[in-house]
């Protein structure tokens, strides 16, 4: 290392490289540089800023990483960095196995300019060209021409020869490109245009090796370290076959061994059929004819059943007819061809992630990574599995990965969007969906996720300026045409609503999904029009598809509140747990769309009480102690013990309190913990538990116009609903029998609408707190809604959503029957 340059050591972990420089030093010899190179794009991703002083010959071949890394010529002023270290310590310090070592191949890269040269040099040749090097002392060329066929190029990489060598060279018509070989940048151009390379242990090796060619090795019997010992390839290069002296300057048996294989390579002839035929296959697949361009790569595959091109041809023709099962065979099939080959690794797990084998995608993207770690694609996709798998936090970070390589990647910025808005990032979100729209302002998903955004703050011009942005980048854009839907007040005249009616001629041939979201947007627009027999088989249409996606099995409700009365019986609820916790949850309760986000905006508007929405903390804290405990639910908890209870508990107050720490309350408006009462109580004795409660008619029907985020599959078939009902409805009569009667406010929706103010002050009461002005205001507060009622809560109170399913009284006539008696107790008549 030069003097002046002071080395820091990294043992105590390379995390410590996030955010940081480091000045890597190479190695003076050739083979460390190119060999050792691999760990450089492993410390860009840690995230931080590589500097690396690097012989000047080798500049040329890592020009493709400038915009990664910074190089600098050996020599040259070096940087002042964070960290120093030589490049072979590497190894050491990422703690390299064998079964480990980095075989992400290739990583360098000829000259473009050069290697168009040397191949208009070279022209076209109808046999197999081999480059050859040697070493005179130990193996001299005259041995190394014994493996001269008739069938083979042989073409010199050897630099520098002597006369009698070049004597040899003539003799046997073996080209020696001295120009080219005259120059690293020159020599990987030639390298690049051979089929296969036969070498000693030299720079030509890992040179052809680090390009992804093909490479035989010719070893001698004391071979060097990196080889190890007996091994017939390398953990180095994967591409790479070994051919070791069994004694001490005897190269017959490796030289027979390199024969033979070079007699089975296969004829330029064999080359020129198979390519042909899979130029058509490509063709028929260019052309939509899949089923054709499917028989064709079949047709390969029997004849060379090693072809992992056309096994990967069958598996995408296969996908091309949503044939799913072959797809993801024969893309196996690929991968288990040529295992190192990352595109395979890359689209297979791109289609385990489509029928949610997520786990087995995201090994399948991460082995891909392995392979390219600088390829964007790779880390784009493996963030795309994270998300799905709803691992954000890690999907964030490959997003960010793969932005780094390629800053102008737009779907990824808009992707990153997705994850951040996921964690209730929503200003980190909004600058990732305006940087995907800054480089193509008609990204329609883009625009509709920033719009989203927008509705969700109250900004309901901004978010109508976005969708209808969306809208006009792709007029056939469903999920945007529903989003504006959610933020519009529709008259008869307007055009929109002409424009969701002409869609109808298109909506038959689209997915589900998207079918789902257009006839809630059109029933909503028909709602507003007052067309209520057009909107409620609007409404219908759209619930009928969604629940033939997804129907609801309430045997795990039904068992929890059949239990009930046996698991949380009174004496078992008059043992909560002591406490002297100073965080105090609010957890509002009922049915959805009773008012549950009416009543958080109205608190949330206090400046001591903090609105999360749905929170899935406490459901997922008691799914995973039941799944590791092996037990169902009402077995669980009566096994439960005063510690684990106060355990769990804390989980729930650490997990919750992360997203506004200074606050004394904290709103979870999850609606479904109204079936954990119990829980909350033992766990949270001084908790506020407020219960929503609305004309079942009114917020049964409310759910079935509204198109939930959240998994509400009860909601989307008027059975189902009136079924769910009765279970809330006996599961909250349970608590109001064996709670002290302080413990629950319940809140009639239809009182908050009437009498807001006073309602509000006994809330406040309840909870134990001065009053707020702010309270009356709430429709001010600029918080995040996430839930169906993002528009509402944005106006003054108003009446026009009470007793509103009397429009479609005719059609919910079975619904009522079934509410009928929970109105009746509620003194409803009407």
């Amino acid at each position: 290392m030069r003097s002046g340059v002071q080395p820091n050591e990294l043992e105590q972990g390379l995390e410590l490289l996030q955010g940081k420089s480091i000045l890597i030093h190479s190695q003076e010899d050739l083979s460390d540089s190119i060999q050792f190179f691999r760990y450089i794009p492993l410390l860009v991703q840690l995230g931080a800023r590589v500097f690396l002083e690097i012989q000047p010959a080798l500049i040329p071949l890592f020009y493709a990483w400038r915009n990664t890394i910074s190089l600098i010529a050996t020599g040259e002023p070096l940087p002042s960095c964070d960290y120093h270290c030589p490049l072979i310590s590497l190894a050491r310090l990422f703690k390299t196995e064998m079964d480990m070592i980095r075989r992400s191949i290739p990583y360098l890269f000829p000259d473009m300019n050069a290697l168009k040269a040397c191949q208009k040099k070279l022209g076209y040749s109808s046999r197999q060209r081999i480059g050859i090097a040697w070493k005179k002392c130990s193996l001299p060329l005259t041995t190394l021409l014994t493996l001269q066929q008739a069938n083979l190029d042989f073409i010199c990489l050897q630099k520098n020869i002597d006369f009698e060598e070049s004597k040899e060279l003539d003799h046997y018509q073996i080209a020696h490109h001295s120009l080219e070989l005259s120059t690293l940048t020159g020599t990987a151009a030639l390298i690049s245009c051979l089929d296969l390379v036969i070498t000693i242990d030299n720079s030509i090796a890992h040179l052809a090796a680090a390009m992804g060619k093909e490479v035989l090795v010719l070893l001698p019997f004391s071979a060097e370290w990196r080889w190890f010992l007996h091994q017939e390839d390398s953990p180095w290069y994967p591409n790479v076959k070994l051919f070791r002296q069994e004694t001490s300057e005897d190269w017959n048996a490796p030289l027979v061994r390199i024969k033979n294989a070079l007699m089975i390579l296969p004829s330029i002839e064999h080359q020129i059929v198979t390519k042909n035929l899979m130029n058509e296959a490509h063709l028929q697949f260019q052309n939509g004819v899949f089923f054709k361009a499917e028989q064709i790569y079949r047709s390969i595959l029997i004849k060379n059943p090693e072809s992992h091109h056309a096994s990967q041809g069958i598996a995408l023709a296969a996908l091309q007819q949503n044939n799913m099962a072959d797809a993801i065979q024969f893309m196996q099939q690929a991968v288990e061809i040529a295992p190192k080959t990352a595109l395979y690794r890359r689209n297979l797990g791109e289609l385990l992630r489509r029928v949610r084998q997520l786990r087995a995608a995201i090994a399948s993207h991460s082995m891909a990574i392995s392979l390219e770690p600088t390829s964007a694609e790779n880390h784009f996709l493996l963030a795309l599995a994270y998300h799905d798998n709803r691992q954000f936090e890690l999907a964030i970070q490959h997003y960010r990965i793969a932005l780094s390589f390629d800053q102008n990647y737009g779907l990824a910025w808009n992707n990153l969007g997705a994850s951040l808005a996921s964690t209730g990032d929503k200003h980190q979100a909004k600058t990732a969906y305006a940087a995907a729209i800054r480089l193509n302002p008609h990204h329609a998903e883009a625009q509709n996720n920033l719009g989203a955004i927008y509705s969700e703050e109250g900004q309901i011009d901004a978010a109508r300026t976005h969708f209808e942005a969306a809208i006009a980048a792709n007029p056939d854009f469903i999920e945007a045409h529903y989003n504006l839907s959610l933020i519009k007040k529709y008259t008869a005249s307007d055009t929109h609503l002409m424009t969701l009616d002409a869609l109808a001629q298109k909506i038959n041939h689209c997915s589900v999904p998207t079918r789902i979201h257009y006839y809630f947007a059109l029933g909503k627009a028909l709602d507003d029009c007052q067309q209520y027999a057009r909107a409620f088989k609007a409404y219908a249409e759209g619930n009928r598809l969604h629940y033939l996606q997804k129907p609801w099995n309430k045997t795990q409700i039904h068992d929890i509140v059949e239990n009930l009365p046996t698991v949380f019986s009174q004496s078992f609820l008059k043992q909560p747990t002591q406490t002297n916790e100073t965080r105090c949850p609010i957890f509002i309760v009922g049915m959805p769309r009773a008012g549950t986000t009416l009543i958080e905006q109205i608190l949330s508007s206090h400046k001591q009480i903090y609105g999360a929405g749905e929170l899935s903390i406490l459901d997922d804290l008691i799914q995973e102690a039941c799944l590791a405990s092996r037990t169902p639910f009402n077995t669980w908890v009566t096994q439960l013990t005063d510690d684990e209870l106060a355990k769990l508990g804390e989980k729930y107050l650490d997990q919750t309190w992360t997203l506004a720490p200074d606050k004394q309350f904290i709103i979870d408006k999850m609606p479904s913990n109204c079936f954990y009462i119990g829980m909350i109580y033992r766990m949270f004795p001084t908790a506020k538990i407020i219960h929503a409660i609305r004309d079942p008619m009114d917020s049964c029907f409310s759910c079935f116009t509204h198109l939930f985020k959240t998994s509400m599959l009860f909601a989307y078939d008027l059975g189902a609903l009136g079924e769910y009902y009765a279970l809330y409805s006996q599961a909250m009569q349970h608590w109001q029998s064996v709670l002290p009667s302080n413990v629950i406010f319940d809140l009639p929706y239809e009182q908050m609408i009437a009498q807001h103010e006073a309602l509000s002050k006994q809330l406040l009461d309840y909870i134990g707190l001065p009053w707020d002005q702010n309270c009356l205001n709430f429709y001010k507060n600029d918080r995040v809604v996430r839930t169906a009622s993002l528009i509402q809560v944005r106006q003054p109170i108003y009446k026009s959503s009470v007793q509103r399913w009397q429009h479609f009284a005719e059609e919910l006539q079975p619904l009522l029957q079934m509410v009928a008696p929970y109105r009746h107790k509620k003194g409803i008549s009407a």
